[in-house]
């Protein structure tokens, strides 16, 4: 019971850190030919990372502008369906 308890306390952790990251994926961008490569951009499921020069909202992160959003996840149901699952591990476990 207690490698059980274990397990279901590092879960509801690693869950609410994958909620709250704004480094959750790190993405980096395709230049075009001949273009030297940009840096990686980090995103969260409810932040980014920030930008050059950008304030941060908390940390090292900024949240996400409702026209942003809809610019980076318009359709991607697999980005969705993470977003639900762990905020809904986080919702079970708490």
């Amino acid at each position: 019971t207690v490698l059980a308890q274990c397990f279901a306390v590092s879960s509801w952790i690693t869950s609410l850190m994958s909620v709250t990251s704004c480094f959750y994926i790190f993405v980096r961008p395709i230049p075009e030919e001949g273009q030297p490569e940009m840096p990686r951009e980090g995103f969260g499921y409810i932040s980014r990372q920030i930008g050059p020069m950008e304030p941060p909202a908390y940390r090292q992160c900024a949240w996400y502008e409702p026209d942003e959003k809809e610019q980076f996840f318009r359709g991607d149901s697999m980005w969705n369906a993470g977003k639900a699952m762990s905020a809904l591990a986080v919702g079970v476990g708490f």
